[in-house]
């Protein structure tokens, strides 16, 4: 993938992966809910540091939006799109905390997803992936 990089979280590790890069872990048999995969957009032309240190993750039926210390406090709007464009959740009134990362309980079914998190005039998108 030549436009992000792409993470493996396991817990609190995070591995880079590029093409051709392993990871390998040994357990016992059962379901894991530890393990996400973090997209981040490589940024070209116009260096934006709140785009790249603004996070999204989804894991147990929550979305996870960490927000930098730095970030405007206030209200913005979330919207989740599935990969044919469809709107599959909105909130207008999300509460921002700078620094802290806010919990927003939503049920999303397998697949790929397009975060659209809009601040005053800002607009941050991401992507997340649910397995």
């Amino acid at each position: 993938m030549q436009d992000f990089n792409v993470k493996l979280k396991h817990g609190t590790v995070e591995t880079p992966l590029k093409s051709g890069t392993a990871y390998t872990f040994n357990s016992e048999a059962g379901t894991y809910d530890d393990f996400s995969l973090i997209f981040n957009s490589i940024l070209t032309g116009v260096d934006n540091p709140n785009e790249t240190l603004l996070k999204t993750w989804y894991r147990n039926n929550y979305l996870y939006i960490n927000y930098p210390s730095d970030f405007k406090a206030g209200n913005s709007e979330i919207n989740i799109y599935d990969f044919n464009g469809r709107k599959v959740f909105g909130n207008k009134n999300l509460d921002i905390t700078p620094g802290e990362t806010k919990q927003i309980q939503v049920s999303l079914q397998k697949g790929f997803y397009l975060t659209e998190i809009i601040t005053g005039l800002k607009q941050y998108k991401s992507k997340i992936v649910v397995y």
